[in-house]
């Protein structure tokens, strides 16, 4: 039995509780003097939200999760309607269908991370309170299961406004992002004048002058560097040349080399910048994956019948209407968020035919033309013929291919390309053919490519990344899938697009451009392309710290 004063237990311990009787979770007495109370706050519910995160980690979430809140049964909680409602076959029906849209709106890691912290803040889930139900004609297994309710609404009501701090603040860093651009632009110009001049020396056949400025350039640049930039062009315009992300990234190398105090000083900005970044996405990441927990329960309970509305939550769930309250704020969230992730910039998922410039496409005559979005860069693609040549390369035998190159250094996103371009049918097909996923659960490839199961992890990302099986498959329902996402890339966003380039880089990775066939895609400076430059770049860092470790 869990005494309710010692909540410093770790999860594993509660869920091992749960697992065994997930209706004993307190004794008679404890749900006793609870009830007596009729107001409770959420550090008085710990033990339920471990409880509830036990539910999202079991094998069969669906059974877990209808355990902890499931049937409760002919209830007297005071509705007008309760004496008409079945409720056993109501809940039973839940326990059918359980969370069953879970898995394609939420990162199950993410979620059991947020409820992690969010326990561990007990001053945040004491100023959250909520009423209890008369415990009249309740058992003590019906009790529990509104305790386990009063739990989830408040957790929904936590994670909504860590949600919203969490967005808010990555509106308000935008702010500094642009700071950060002008001062990219600033020290790209320092780079752009001494080129400037080399080319002058150039067209003038200064050859001493010339010189000058090239062993200048040398001392912090590579040859394949000083190729890159006269590939750029010697009639460009100093305010072009500083305004470009590749030149940009050279000039802060050029920098680290010439001036190495204003360097530091920069990086300190931008890794302090980045991590702020980092951090709030992590949290709302979280916050959103709870809410997609809240979500599909919502979904389940107000499907039932020829009602489509959250009237039924109310008349039919213990606590219905504060669930619905507590529910409703982070429909939005999850919505936005079930495919994408957290996408840093505002409104960058909102097509505006004045926003801002985010991909510069080459095509084999060297015309360049700068386009607002990926969808834009896919059509380019298409119009220039080039689409086999980018379908091909997405999965390739010998484990080259691009998505498996993401995945290397950001499974999260390669696992939400293939979540966005495969359907749900396909999915779900895929996971019991192949990967022997339960019938009754919807197959997530961004749950898989992050979960902690690696032998079924290796299996997908050795079979589905490592390998082309669209042609003369050994497991057809992996090439089947394979076509499914050659043919329904453009679904991919902005973000997810910068990253690819970024982990396909052709030539060295400040560059920051990716070559199909006669094409050249490059990114364009913007707050987007600055942060997933230096996540992307911190993480091949962490990558080869560990690879180091390991060897050692």
């Amino acid at each position: 039995m869990v005494d309710e004063t010692d909540v410093s237990q770790s999860s594993i311990a509660q869920t091992d509780i749960f697992q065994s009787d997930p209706q004993r979770i307190r004794s008679t007495s404890e749900l006793s003097r609870l009830f007596s109370k009729g107001t409770v706050n959420g550090e008085e519910l710990i033990n339920e939200l471990l409880a509830i995160q036990a539910a999202s980690r079991a094998a069969d979430t669906q059974k877990a999760f209808n355990n902890l809140m499931g049937a409760v049964d002919k209830t007297k909680i005071n509705y007008q309607t309760a004496k008409k409602i079945d409720w056993t076959t109501i809940f039973k029906t839940t326990a059918d269908a359980g969370l069953k849209h879970v898995q394609t709106t939420i990162n199950h890691k993410a979620l059991d991370q947020f409820i992690d912290t969010m326990v561990e803040d007990r001053s945040a889930l004491a100023r959250e309170t909520i009423k209890l139900p008369s415990p009249q004609g309740l058992t003590a297994g019906q009790q529990q299961r509104v305790l386990n309710m009063a739990a989830f609404v408040i957790g929904a009501r936590v994670a909504n406004q860590v949600a919203d701090d969490a967005f808010n603040t990555l509106e308000n860093l935008e702010d500094e992002y642009k700071q950060l651009l002008r001062r990219r632009e600033e020290i790209a110009g320092v780079l752009a004048d001494i080129v400037a001049r080399r080319n002058e020396a150039k067209q003038l056949q200064d050859e001493l002058a010339f010189r000058q400025r090239t062993a200048e350039l040398r001392q912090h640049l590579s040859e394949e560097d000083l190729a890159f930039i006269d590939r750029f062009g010697t009639d460009r315009p100093i305010t072009e040349f500083a305004n470009d992300f590749a030149m940009q990234n050279l000039a802060i190398r050029f920098l680290q080399g010439r001036d190495p105090e204003r360097y530091k000083d920069y990086r300190a900005d931008v890794d302090g910048l980045v991590g702020r970044t980092k951090v709030a996405v992590k949290t709302a990441g979280g916050a959103v994956a709870f809410g997609g927990l809240v979500m599909s329960f919502a979904h389940e309970v107000s499907s039932f019948g020829d009602v489509q509305n959250t009237g039924v939550i109310v008349e039919v769930m213990p606590l219905g209407l504060e669930f619905v309250t507590a529910a409703a704020p982070l429909a939005g969230k999850v919505a936005k968020t079930a495919i994408t992730g957290i996408v840093i910039e505002p409104g960058s998922l909102i097509p505006n035919p004045f926003g801002p410039k985010r991909f510069r496409v080459t095509v084999a005559e060297g015309k360049e033309n700068d386009l607002r979005s990926a969808k834009k860069v896919f059509d380019t693609i298409e119009e220039n013929n080039e689409n086999d040549r980018f379908e091909s390369a997405l999965f390739t035998d010998g484990g080259q291919g691009w998505l498996i190159a993401l995945y290397r250094c950001d499974p999260d996103t390669v696992g939400r390309m293939l979540d966005a371009s495969v359907s749900k049918g396909k999915r779900n097909e895929f996971g019991v053919k192949f990967m022997e996923a339960p019938e009754s659960k919807d197959y997530s490839f961004v749950n898989a490519l992050t979960d902690n199961d690696m032998t079924c992890r290796e299996r997908l990302v050795r079979n589905v990344l490592g390998r082309d099986q669209r042609r003369r498959p050994q497991y057809p329902i992996v090439g089947e899938t394979q076509q499914e996402v050659s043919l329904n890339f453009k679904k991919w966003n902005n973000s997810q697009l910068t990253r690819m380039i970024l982990a396909n880089h052709h030539g060295s990775v400040e560059y920051a451009q990716m070559q199909i066939g006669s094409m050249m895609i490059r990114l364009i400076p913007s707050m987007t392309a600055v942060y997933e430059y230096e996540a992307y770049a911190d993480s091949v860092r962490n990558q080869a710290n560990m690879n180091q470790a390991s060897i050692n």
